[in-house]
């Protein structure tokens, strides 16, 4: 059952949700056939409620209508007019239209100067008191290319995390790759030298230990396209799940090129390194190197320096070293990341919210009584409040939604990334986006037009705006929109009160603004306050209507998509961390197999079990500690750049946070990674006898 209501402006007085509409103008019957996704529904939003039916014109026509023409010179009272216009049966409220126009993308600024340009003339036609109410016709544009760019700005969170997780995967691959190969290779080192009596070329014993390890890394290579493929289907992430609901199997050409020449490129490449570490003849270290190593062991005892010495230049120390480097870095970055993008979800004024609650009035389309908003917030619980304007204006051709400061809404301030807020009569600020889309540099002059007229002004900053407009029009987001200071909206205001021969003030009656913004008291409940103000809240509307009101902070779809995935960096951190602990392990395995003359010798020469268990040890433990050392402020100042980066190109205030706790927790836990990866290789090279250490003796 559907049930098709009067349109409240049929009524006046009367507002939508009002108890003297008791009566529907018509019912009907309409059988399901299906659910879908609206064009509007792709985004999250939070800011209108979306509770829509889609129906055949058969369903509709009854209750459609068109607005009936009136003469210019009609001088009926507003109430009257609006009688005369809008037909008893009609139940709608918006008409929209879908254009393809020529030149596509490009060619929608043209064609919405031109709509614009006749709305205009339209509303020089308008009777005189329809004028007076700020009646008339208004270009409300959505750009098909705009839905797509917010689309695509919603889910670069995601594609972010989904890549760093690509990237974390290929390291750890090509590390554990090649620590495994080295582990392999080791096996073949005792042949090499009888392959060098037998005649043998170093290439060919490269080719003889290389080949059968580059044969598995392409085995393993193709195996791992067949399961990428097969689990590309897992699903869609963030907005795009409401747009692409089901799964769908594919690989795309460049996302195998990259598996197929990178990543495959650099497999093959740690195998013949691996290879040719056992290949080559064993050089004396350079001079220097073994001056600063025998500075750094001379306090220790002898097992526990050859341990450390073991870690700067045993078999395959270079490999450990960056394997467990990266580790730590990759993790302390994630973290960084992580706490950032916490942060940032978790402190609404770093996304344009600073506010403890907030109304909309009028679905953002205006019609908000000053008078009647400062009586119901001059009480205790209200420390400040601020009335905004909200709309459409144009730059340089490009259609941007526009923030106004009305009455009292500089006074809770928004947060500027560059610059500073704008105050003059000729001054805005930008979102970072949108003065990037748009080439504009602060302190640049710039032509700006609304449906107030047009004004130049001076850009003065970036600025982070809060996600609010008209309802089912454009609105700003993290990263675009225009913020207009107040003089200067008067200013422009005031031009167009001249310009069609009306009083002063004669457009602020009307209600221009649309947006409040609250600051309340500490310790004040935003619920509970608006439930103490629920009675004053129509009279905020001068057309009746219940506004709507913001106890939490209405997020962008962007934050709304981060807000369910924030932890993802951390976990890919973890996965990484868990990976190269593996790696590690291997790593300590190899290098104590390839120090077995060296712990025999150890040994024979009065060392006890313990002392050459510590010597592992030791071993592992410098390595622990040097991929602390590197690894920390390489991942804390990697965490930073890259959340920086993330941050001012999602437009919203770069906050890094840095979490000392979790920092120290990770120091503790690779200490202790280390001593487990030690724990085995420890216990094989303190058991066998000393002979059997020097059997190839």
């Amino acid at each position: 059952p559907l049930a098709f209501w009067e349109n409240s402006y049929n009524t006046p007085g009367v507002g939508a949700g009002q108890a003297d509409l008791v009566e529907p103008i018509g019912r009907t019957s309409a059988r399901i056939v299906g659910i879908g996704v609206l064009p509007d529904e792709v985004l999250v939003d939070e800011l209108y409620p979306r509770e829509r039916v889609l129906v055949t014109p058969e369903v509709g026509t009854p209750y459609t209508c068109t607005l009936r023409p009136i003469d210019p010179d009609d001088d009926r009272s507003v109430e009257e007019l609006a009688s005369a216009i809008v037909p008893d049966d009609c139940a709608m409220s918006y008409r929209y239209f879908s254009l393809r126009v020529d030149g596509g993308d490009d060619g929608v600024a043209r064609v919405a100067d031109a709509l614009t340009a006749t709305f205009e003339e339209e509303n020089t036609r308008i009777p005189e008191a329809l004028r007076e109410q700020d009646v008339g016709y208004v270009l409300i544009p959505s750009a098909t290319r705009d839905q797509r760019d917010r689309v695509e700005r919603s889910i670069s969170p995601a594609v972010t995390a989904l890549r760093s997780f690509a990237l974390a995967a290929g390291v750890a691959t090509v590390v554990v790759t090649s620590l495994g190969a080295l582990r392999i290779a080791r096996r073949d080192s005792a042949h090499t030298g009888t392959w060098r009596s037998l005649g043998m070329t170093r290439a060919q014993r490269l080719l003889a230990i290389g080949a059968p390890l580059g044969a598995a890394v392409v085995v393993g290579t193709a195996v791992a396209v067949a399961v990428g493929f097969a689990l590309s289907g897992f699903g869609p992430v963030a907005s795009v799940r409401a747009v692409e609901p089901t799964t769908r199997v594919g690989l795309g050409g460049h996302v195998l090129l990259v598996v197929l020449g990178v990543a495959g490129g650099l497999l093959l490449a740690g195998v013949a390194v691996a290879a040719a570490a056992v290949v080559r003849t064993a050089r004396e270290p350079a001079p220097r190197r073994r001056a600063l190593l025998g500075a750094a062991t001379s306090v220790l005892d002898p097992a526990r320096g050859l341990g450390v010495r073991a870690a700067a230049r045993g078999a395959g120390a270079g490999a450990v070293l960056v394997g467990s480097t990266a580790a730590v870095g990759v993790v302390l970055a994630g973290l960084v990341f992580s706490s950032s993008l916490s942060g940032l979800v978790g402190q609404p004024a770093r996304y344009g919210w600073p506010y403890d609650a907030a109304v909309m009035v009028g679905f953002g389309y205006g019609g908000a009584a000053p008078d009647a908003i400062a009586r119901s917030l001059d009480r205790p619980e209200v420390d400040g409040w601020g009335l905004a304007s909200l709309g459409s204006v144009t730059i340089d051709g490009e259609t941007i939604a526009g923030v106004a400061a009305r009455e009292r809404f500089a006074s809770l301030p928004l947060a500027a990334i560059d610059g500073r807020l704008p105050a003059g009569a000729g001054e805005i600020a930008l979102g970072v986006q949108t003065a990037e889309d748009l080439g504009i540099d602060i302190g640049d002059r710039v032509a700006l037009a609304s449906y107030f007229g047009e004004r130049d002004a001076t850009v003065t900053g970036t600025v982070v705006l809060p996600p609010v407009g008209p309802f089912e029009s454009d609105r700003a987001a993290t990263g675009t929109g225009a913020l207009l200071s107040e003089p200067f909206f008067r200013a422009l205001v005031a031009a167009a009160e001249e310009a069609n021969g009306l009083e002063p003030g004669s457009f602020d009656e009307t209600g221009l603004g649309s947006f409040v913004a609250v600051d309340l008291a500490e310790g004040v409940d935003p619920s509970a306050f608006f439930d103490s103000i629920e009675d004053d809240l129509r009279s905020w509307d001068r057309n009746g209507f219940v506004s709507r009101t913001y106890p939490e902070p209405a997020r962008p779809s962007a934050i709304a998509d981060l807000a369910g995935m924030r932890r993802l960096p951390l976990a890919l951190g973890a996965f990484f961390a868990l990976t190269m602990a593996g790696g590690y392990g291997i790593g300590i395995a190899v290098a104590t197999r390839a120090r077995r003359r060296e712990l025999g010798i150890l040994a024979a020469l009065g060392g006890s079990p313990r002392q050459v268990a510590a010597s592992v040890r030791w071993h592992a433990l410098t390595v622990a500690a040097v991929a602390l050392l590197v690894g920390t402020p390489l991942g804390i100042a990697a965490g930073r750049t890259l959340y920086r980066a993330f941050a001012v190109d999602l437009g919203v205030v770069p906050d890094v946070v840095v979490p000392l706790a979790w920092t120290a927790v990770v120091a503790v836990v690779t200490l202790l990674i280390g001593l487990l990866a030690a724990a085995a290789p420890a216990r094989a090279a303190a058991r066998p006898a000393t002979s059997a250490m020097l059997r190839s003796e």
